[in-house]
């Protein structure tokens, strides 16, 4: 008789995973348990034509999967090998569905302490659906996208720029538009009809936005604030005069790259003592708000 374990050892026997098959291939490691033991390193990595050996690897790769000393802490990650190759991140977005990536933000990375960062998306339009995605840059190179979809709902009609923006509460006035198509119109003697001459593509939308200041305070407590509201009047009259292209975004779904042009208007409300003011601008259209390179030109977008 034959004896299979002297043979073939006491795991193809003896143990309850005896006829297990060996794992030459695992895919969607999720996790790893070591116990009953005193442990100096763990190292898992994806290369496997190195020779085994008792030698502890001192060198993270990019093959290395996770490399714990236990020194001190059970850390098993490559930040310093990341932070060594990794020279910025970028956000981008995308209406879902499309192809068409626009670059929101640019992010150095030079030390740990930059992977901690935190940026907003003012030039998300009403009722559309867009899908985020955070882009390691290594050596110029884009790495793999991790993306997330987000529906993009609001109240109110918004004016901002790329680090500031506010909110119309009440008293808001759309003014009549017009589409500008400039022309040239030339009546010959002898001719029944004229000549239309345009020369240009000149072709651009331009309008009028007004709205109460009321401050934040107010809108939640119900209770006016002189000082609150003055402030918040200053701070928007600066806003809008500063020669900068701007974004315009309101609850139906409308969104206009614009720059403000002419004087500001500041209307005091008397009948209840000039608290509450309106202010109202002109503006036209800077460029299309869904280009990318019209919101690159314009300086909204692909900054820090």
């Amino acid at each position: 008789m034959c004896n299979l374990q002297s043979i073939l050892g006491y795991n193809f026997c003896q143990d309850a995973n005896a006829l297990d098959p060996r794992f030459t291939d695992v895919n969607n490691l999720n996790s790893v348990t070591i116990q009953n033991g005193i442990f100096d390193n763990l190292n898992l990595t994806r290369d496997v034509t190195t020779e085994c050996s008792s030698e502890l690897p001192t060198v993270w790769d990019f093959l290395t999967v996770l490399d714990c000393n236990f020194n001190g802490n059970i850390d098993a990650g490559n930040l310093e090998y990341v932070l060594s190759q990794l020279s910025a991140v970028r956000i981008k977005r995308r209406v879902a569905g499309t192809f068409d990536w626009m670059t929101l933000f640019t992010v150095p990375i030079n030390s740990a302490d930059d992977l901690l960062f935190e940026r907003f998306d003012y030039f998300n339009a009403y009722g559309v659906e867009y899908e985020y995605a955070l882009v390691p840059v290594v050596s110029g190179v884009e790495g793999n996208y991790i993306t997330s979809t987000v529906d993009s709902v609001f109240n109110g009609v918004f004016i901002c720029d790329s680090s500031s923006i506010y909110k119309f509460y009440a008293g808001v006035n759309f003014g009549g538009g017009e589409q500008v198509n400039k022309t040239g119109v030339f009546e010959p003697l002898g001719s029944k009809f004229p000549i239309v001459i345009s020369n240009g593509v000149i072709n651009y939308f331009k309008s009028t936005l007004s709205g109460t200041i009321i401050s934040q305070t107010e809108y939640d407590t119900r209770q006016f604030s002189p000082l609150d509201n003055i402030k918040l009047r200053s701070d928007i009259l600066s806003f809008l005069t500063k020669k900068k292209a701007k974004i315009i975004k309101d609850w139906n779904g409308r969104i206009y790259l614009i720059l403000v042009v002419d004087n500001i208007s500041v209307s005091p409300n008397n009948d209840i003592g000039g608290r509450f003011a309106d202010i109202g601008f002109n503006y036209v259209q800077g460029g299309d708000a869904n280009s990318r390179t019209d919101m690159e030109n314009a300086g909204l977008i692909g900054v820090t």
